[in-house]
Parts: structure tokens; sequence; C-alpha cells
């Protein structure tokens, strides 16, 4: 994991006004230092605040712009709390003398004067650079401010990444799975340790912080904890093969004792049939052999169990070891930036299918979550170069050094046609705006048009000295533009093959040359680190787009015409304004060099491909990284959107081409419109429907199948606290912290009625004719659904109730309280039933079984425990998760038990045993609620940081369904190293060896 920036600049935009701090940080870049600053208009929402937090957590150093403005603004204080909460290295740069009194006096009756106090301390401690204002010089200050920034790099830049480490274990639920080990581990203790041991007066800034050193306690306890486990296993294993030979052993002895007295017997019996008078020696002799023989056999019956038990505990350690390794090898593949998460499915399923372990089930979470390929282009026998749509997305032209260029389906990736004629490799390949014909470019000099529809060859376009690079069409189809290797662009007549211009200015190749929308500029790309925007008309150069530090690849109009994206061997892309030649944005995340990047058709995102073997999407106007697409396993030299923008098409070194979801996330569903976190959902009875409750104040509801928003339930002034469909469907009931629950009409989205006073939960009565309220002030409230009068208070001596549900035939309510019980009432009367006792925390969830007979509860105790109702005895402790569990659902048939936790995990309980099934740890943050869907096949889950997601109920469902993700199965090598004996890991892969 590495830091996205070298400084964070903390500032007052009124110390920008003439941009001032925009030319700073343009100095800093022009240093090879990365900066970032908030440019745009200030918010105060929760994602822009995010955002910024996240910035400064992932940059080295925090510059801070020191005037009377920052000191005396909010935001600036909280930016400041927030890097000395995080540690990072603060560089205090005055740009202007202070009045003290002034600054102080500026906070008073603040609502964040305390934070701008705290931060006084801290700030003055630190050696404020005062060169700006006490000399005039700004680019000796500069000097200085670059100085301090790359002073201790090794330091600051472990500092980062530890502290990123710890984040991400954190945002995981301090899961297992994103804890560091071995070398990284080692590394980071020794870090540590160097810092604590020097002398005070000789500690490298930053300090670590508190969450570095418990994250790095943690990870060490699960070293030592795996170490020991291993030691105990491999001890354990030892004892067991050494118990399993003296027993066979002994089994040895008891045979050959038996084989003795046999041998005796027989002589016995030949020397009676030679004298009479031994008869009697002989017959004693084998009743001894025929008892030593019982012996020995009771003797094996006894120990053979111990030695089934012995073998099958040696059997079941070493599945387990094998499923932790895989499943830890798995977890590494997703959390390294270009590991391969197909690689990382294929061994998280290995370990699932040897033995089940948590740590395969998070794995397998994780690396399936980050499966975005949705078609596979396999057919070249060469590297594949580029790969584009047509107009109409219908189909793929692709090109390859193979010598051709080939269409593919879209839809099916089925390969429809050959295009062949160029002598030696073909290096580019695209359509026609009007989709009717494909332009390629070749590594022998020649530009070529053919009929997309019956691949014949049109027009041969000859002129370049060297390599042509690429083609494009001009908006309206009649010209084409070339790039050559001769370090020229050539704009020709598509219809005749007449030369019209030469754009000639580079200084060496040309790699890339494109038209604007309107077709009035061509833009190309230069191997001399520029990139040129001419005049299509005649051939004027306009601007020199210059500040990439290696050659330039590609260079492409957004749809606009308003800007120009450029990839480098720089490993950057970067975004220009194509007015101006200024740029605009800088692209940094890939690890080696960029070789193509487009804009999508609505200009809002770029997608780029490298020699890292990654493609990755970028918002054009953060400039921040929205996905990664890993997968393949060469440099991915081409990638371009759908033109729906759906989908992304990339060419590969690897000798294919893949078809890629853009944006969807591949779970089940993952429902992420809430602007705060979800408090609970629910499925409507057929389960085509979603219902979620939001801390956003609104309710939504959802197409369960596309994960579409349907409706948005507004009305409530706050907190929503549950959400409930009808039985029928027709209606859905919220309950809020503005103290009311709201029926709603499920397909309008119109509010019905209010019930007013309650705020915990709201649910419907099996016939939907009630429903049930639940508040902290002790009583539960039964209404009635049509008029919205008051029937009935259930009332609980002491304690809030949490939730409160109807049984099954509506004759009961339960109600979990905060004084640690359940309490099943009469509906009918109002009388208190039964109390549930034995939990050691309150009791925050319940719900009867299906078939009435049971309940489960949920408690803040850690545990989630199962009851007769009949008898009010308990009957399985849940015992497993490490926080608070927020709430307990049965599935439809009564089978299983889910629990929510604020540890971070769902977990599938089987309600007979009450043994654990499944954990689910894909969580960011607590998981506020879970529940399956009316099948069973799917649990919705919802969190406190605004997700809300549908997965797989079962761990062979999650498998069939990551399996439908998987175009290819493990290598040969891959097997070799990993110890892969098992045969193909999904049945596509079993049709296509021909195994059954």
């Amino acid at each position: 994991m590495m830091s996205n920036y070298d400084v964070f600049i903390s500032y007052s935009r009124l110390d920008d006004e003439a941009q001032f701090v925009t030319d700073v940080k343009a100095a800093l870049e022009h240093a090879g230092l990365t900066g970032w600053m908030d440019t745009v208009a200030m918010r105060t929402s929760q994602e822009w605040w995010t955002q910024i937090c996240t910035n400064i957590e992932r940059s080295d150093n925090f510059l801070l712009i020191i005037s009377e403005n920052s000191l005396a603004s909010e935001w600036c204080q909280k930016e400041i709390a927030h890097a000395l909460g995080y540690g990072k290295r603060i560089v205090p740069f005055q740009i202007e003398q202070l009045d003290d009194r002034r600054v102080k006096g500026s906070w008073v009756d603040q609502p964040w004067e305390q934070i701008a106090r705290a931060n006084w301390k801290p700030l003055t401690e630190i050696q404020w650079i005062k060169q700006y204002i006490e000399t005039g010089n700004l680019d000796a200050t500069l000097a200085r401010i670059i100085d301090d920034a790359q002073t201790d790099l090794d330091h600051i830049k472990a500092h980062t990444q530890l502290l990123l480490q710890a984040q991400a274990w954190q945002a995981m639920g301090r899961s297992p799975g994103a804890l560091i080990s071995g070398d990284a581990l080692a590394a980071a203790e020794s870090w540590l340790a160097q810092w604590d041991t020097l002398p005070s007066d000789e500690r490298k800034q930053p300090n670590p912080t508190d969450a570095q050193r418990a994250f790095l306690t943690e990870c060490r306890k699960a070293e030592d904890e795996a170490t020991r486990l291993k030691v105990e296993q491999e001890t354990r294993t030892c004892a067991l093969e050494a118990q399993a030979r003296r027993a066979a052993a002994e089994n040895a002895r008891l045979e050959q004792r038996t084989h003795r007295f046999r041998v005796t017997a027989i002589i016995a019996a030949l020397v009676g049939a030679l004298a009479v008078v031994s008869t009697g020696v002989a017959f004693q002799q084998g009743n001894e052999a025929r008892d030593a023989e019982a012996t020995a056999n009771s003797a094996l019956m006894a120990v053979t169990p111990t030695l089934n038990a012995i073998a099958t505990q040696v059997q079941a350690g070493e599945a387990r070891i094998r499923s932790l390794d895989w499943a830890s090898e798995a977890v590494g593949l997703v959390n390294d930036p270009i590991g391969n998460p197909e690689l990382a499915t294929l061994l998280s399923i290995v370990a699932l299918r040897t033995t089940y372990t948590e740590q395969a089930d998070f794995a397998l979470v994780r690396a399936a979550s980050v499966l975005h390929t949705r078609g596979l282009l396999h057919g070249h026998t060469g590297e594949v170069q580029t790969a584009t749509y047509s107009p109409d997305g219908r189909f793929i032209v692709t090109a390859s050094d193979d010598g051709t260029a080939r269409i593919w389906d879209a839809d099916s990736g089925t390969e429809l046609r050959i295009l062949r004629g160029h002598e030696g490799w073909v290096r580019s390949a695209t359509y026609s705006p009007d989709g009717h014909y494909i332009v390629t470019t070749g590594y022998d000099g020649t530009a070529r048009i053919w009929d997309a529809e019956t691949a014949t060859e049109l027009r041969i376009f000859r002129g370049h000295d060297g390599i042509v690079n690429n083609a494009d069409f001009s908006p309206d189809g009649h010209l084409i533009v070339t790039a050559g290797r001769d370090g020229t662009a050539r704009i020709w007549n598509a219809e005749n093959e007449d030369e019209i211009l030469v754009l000639a200015g580079h200084e060496e190749y040309v790699e890339s040359a494109a038209f604007s929308p309107d077709g009035r500029f061509v833009v190309t790309a230069g191997s001399d680190g520029t990139a040129r925007i001419w005049n299509a008309e005649n051939g004027d150069e306009i601007l020199v787009l210059a500040g990439h530090e290696e050659y330039v690849e590609s260079a492409a109009f957004s749809p606009d015409g308003r800007f120009v994206v450029t990839a480098s061997g720089d490993s950057t892309a970067r975004i220009w304004d194509s007015q101006t030649g200024i740029e605009i944005r800088t692209l940094r995340g890939h690890t080696f060099a960029i070789n193509s990047a487009a804009f999508s058709s609505d200009g809002r995102f770029v997608v780029t491909a490298s020699f890292d073997r990654t493609a990755r999407i970028w918002d054009v106007d953060t400039g921040n990284e929205v996905r990664i697409l890993r997968g393949h396993d060469d440099t991915v030299f081409g990638a371009t959107f759908s033109p729906d923008g759906r989908f992304i098409v990339t060419a590969s070194w690897d000798g294919t081409a893949r078809i890629w979801d853009a944006y969807t996330d591949n779970v089940r569903r993952d429902l992420h419109d809430h602007e705060d976190g979800i408090m609970g959902a629910d499925y409507n009875p057929d389960g085509h429907l979603i219902v979620t409750a939001g801390r956003d104040g609104t309710g939504r509801i959802w197409n369960a199948e596309t994960g579409d928003e349907v409706l948005i339930l507004r009305g409530h002034e706050t907190t929503l606290s549950s959400a409930a469909f009808s039985p029928d469907g027709r209606f859905v009931v919220t309950a809020s912290y503005d103290r009311t629950a709201r029926i709603w009409d499920a397909n309008t989205g119109d509010e019905v009625r209010i019930l007013e006073g309650h705020v915990y939960s709201a649910a419907y009565s099996p016939d939907g004719r009630l429903v049930v309220t639940s508040d902290d002030d002790g009583t539960a409230r039964i209404w009635d659904a049509d008029t919205g009068s008051e029937r009935v208070v259930l009332e609980v001596p002491a304690g809030g109730i949490g939730s409160a549900v109807f049984s099954p035939d509506g004759r009961f309510v339960i109600t979990a309280s905060y004084d640690r019980t359940a309490r099943i009432w009469d509906v009918a009367t109002g009388n208190e039933v039964r109390v549930l006792s034995g939990h050691e925390d309150g009791v925050r969830d319940a719900d009867f079984s299906p078939d009435g007979r049971f309940v489960v509860t949920a408690s803040g105790d850690h545990t989630a425990r199962i009851w007769d109702v009949t008898t009010g005895n308990e009957l399985h402790v849940l015992s497993g998760h490490e926080g608070p569990i927020n709430s307990a659902a049965f599935s439809p048939d009564g089978r299983f038990v889910v629990t929510a936790s604020e540890d971070g995990t769902t977990r599938i309980w089987d309600a007979n045993t009450g043994s654990e099934s499944r954990i689910w740890g894909g969580h960011d943050g607590v998981a506020t609620s879970a529940v399956f869907s009316p099948d069973g096949r799917f649990v919705i889950t919802t969190n406190w940081n605004g997700g809300a997601y549908v997965w797989d109920a079962t761990v062979d469902d999650s498998i069939a369904h990551a399996c439908t993700q998987l175009y290819r199965d493990f290598t040969d090598y891959e097997r070799t190293r990993y110890g892969i004996s098992m045969g193909p890991t999904c049945p596509q892969f079993a049709e296509e060896t021909g195994d059954s």
C-alpha cells in the first residue's frame, strides 16, 4: 500500500484569491512532490469532509499555510486536528505577521473553539518557516519547504504506510484478514523499535500513533498465535503419529502371538494324529490358541477406533492448515494493488472446499467483490494491442501482433470475423462513427479501411516512413488521421486515400492522433514528452501540452472537446484545458508506465491502461481513483469505454481482451445511495423489493434484482431506526428518532399515516391490520394500521424496548428490552405471558421462528440465544461475536439464524444445534442489521457507514456465484506453486478439459 501524496496543503481560500497557494502547489509539483489541496467551492457535506480526511491520512506531510485567515478558519482547524490525531508531520509555512490576541479572539464562542485551543500548543512547539515574511524570497522559502518535506523520507513513508494499514484493519472490523505478517510485520516492528530506542532528541518526526501501535500489537499477537498453533499442530501431529506407530506395533505383536499359537495348534494336531497319548496336550494348546486369537481380535477392535480418530484429527488439522495458507495467499493478492483477484478467488474456493474457515470465507468475499470481468475474448495468437467498441456497442474490434484484427460480438464474446491483410503486426483498429467501417494500422507502414460487415479490405493508405501507430476517423467519417513513427501525423481523405495534411513538429515518434468531437482539431501524443493540438484544416500547431517527465503514449479529447487526457511513461495521466493548455489534474496511482487514456461518453470518467497489468477508472472532477480492474496476466495496452459507459474493454499482451463492468460492484447487490449509515432493511413478501432505513432521514425502496433505487420516502425529520413492508407488500412502515412511525404507500411513496410518540422499531402483524412499535420509554404500543388509533400499551418495568415483533399467528408480541430480558405478550389482552431471562446485557432485538415455537434474541453481551416459547427455556447460546449483537433473525424455513454485530461481521448459525456455520466479514464498520430474503437464498445486511449488501446465504451459493465471474482456472504453474491437486475449480472449467 503506497501513500497517494507527498504533501497535503491546508489553507484558507481567502489567502488564495491571487492564486498564491495554487502557485505554491505548482512549485512543489515541479520539484517532484505530489500535492493535494481542496480546490472546489467550500462544502460541508459528509462526503466532502471524508475526502479531506482521507487525503490527509494518505499524505506524507501536512503543509499548513499559516495566516490569520487560516487560523481563524473552522475547517483549517479541523484539518490541523485531524493531522495531529494521525501523527502527521506538520510543515508550518507562515505567510504574514500574526497578532496572537486577534487570532485567539476569533475563536471565542465558536463551536470549534476547543479544537483550535487544543491545536495551538502542539502548533507552537513546531518551528514555523518564517523565511518568506522575513526576506520576501518565495523561491528560497519553497526550497526550504521542499527540503523539509523530503527529510527522513523513508521514515515518513513507513509511517504513512503503517497508518493506512492500521486504518484498513479498523475499516474491516478489525478482521484478521487485514493484519500484516511475515516480512512486512518484521519491517514495521523494526521501524517502531528503532524509533523507540532513540533518545527523545534524536527521534524522527512524525511520532508513531497509538493506532499504529495497537495495530502492530494485534499483528504480533496473530503472528505468534499462528506460530503457536502451527507448532502445536506439528507437535500434536508428531504425537499422534507416534501413538499410531505404537498402536501398529502392538497390533503387529498381537498378530505375531496369534500366529504362534496357531502354529502350535497345528503342530499339536499333527502330533495327535501320530500319538494318541498326546491328544490331551494338543487339545489344551488348541484352546489356548483360540483364546489368544480372540484376545488379539478384541485388542485390535479396541485400538481401531483410536487409530481412526487419530487419523481423522491429523487429516482435519492438515486440511485446516492448507485452507488457512491458501486464504492468506488470497487476501495478500487482494490487498496487492496489482494482485490478481481471479487467482485470489480460485485460492479462496479451494480453501473453502478443503475445510471451512472464517479466513477462507473472508478471502472469498474480498476477492469476489473485486472481480469485475464480464467477458473474455480469446482467439488471438499474439499480444493484443487495442480493443474498441462499435458506436452502437454491439461489437468490439481488436488488433494484435498476430497480424490480424478481429471483430467480436460484445454480448457473447463470440469471434465473428477476421481482418487479414497487414504484413506483420496490427498496431490499432477502430470503428468509423457510423459503424460501417474499420480503420487499422500496422507495422508495415500502412493504414487500411475495411468493410465492418464483410471484413473486406477497401483502401490502403501509404505515406508514412515506418510503423503507423494508430488512426482515428473524423466525426463525419470523411477523414482519417494517422500517427507515425516517422515523427508525423497525417490527415487523409477516407474515401480516396489522398493525403491532405502532414502535421510535423514532434521531435520523435508520434504515438497517437485523434480528432476533436467537432472535427476542427487534432491532438497528438509524442515520445518527446509532449502532446500537441493542431488545426485540422490548415495543419497549424496551436498548443503544446508539456509537463510529463517521460514519453506521452496517447492523447484524446473529452466528449465536449473542453479537455484533453494524456497517458505517459512517467506513470501518470494528466487532464488539460484544451483551450489554454493548462494542466488541470494529474491522475496518480499506476506503478508503471501508462499506455492509453480515454474519456467515458459523458466525460465524467477516464480509463487508463498500464504496464502494471491493470486498468483504472478515475473521476475527472476530483482526480480520485474509482476502480482498479485487475485480471490480465501481462501489460494492459489499451482500454476504452462502451458507448453507454457501462462497460470497458481492455487489450492485453497476455493475448486476450477483457470486458469489464465499469461501475457495479460484484456483490449480489450493493445499495449505497443513502448519505449516511443504514439502520435496517426488509424484503417485500415476494422478494423483489428491499426497503432500507437510513440515518439520513429517508427510507428507500430498491429493486432487489438490479439494485436500482425505486422510491425515496421523505418526511421524517431525522434518523430512521427501522423499516418494514406490510404482509401484502402494499405499504411500508418506518420508525424514526423524530418519535414518529409513518406508513407509506409502497407503490407511490406517498405518506399515508403518522403514528405519534414512538421511536425504535415498527412492524406489521401477519394480517396487516396492526402495527407494533417500541420506544426507550419502556413501552411497546399496538396500533390500528388503518386508522392510526392506539389499541394496546405493553409496559416493561424497567428499561427501554429495542424492538417488538408479532408472532407468525399474530397472537403474541415479543419485545427486546434493555433490562436484559425479552418478554412475550398476549396481543388481545396486553398481558405478559413469559419473561426470557439469561442475557448479561440489554437485549437489542428478538424474532420468532416461522412456526412460532422458538425465539432468538440478540444482546449487548455479545451473544444471541434461542429459547423455547412454550417453556421459556434457553436452548442454545450463540457465542462467537466479539462485539454487541444488534439484530438476530430466523431464516424462512427456521433452520438458521442470522446475526449482525458491532464487530463488523454477520454470522449464520444452525438453529437446531447452535453451531456457527458461516461468518461474513464484508462490512465497512458496524453491522446494524441482517435479514434473510423470503426464499432464504440471500441475506441483506446493513452497516453504520452507509452500505447495504445482498449476499448469498450459503457458502456453496457464494462459490457458485463467484464461479460465474471467473474466466480461467489455475495454470499448471499456479497448481505447482500453491500445491493444488484437486480437479477443475468451477464447472465450466471441467467442460473445457472434458473432466466430469
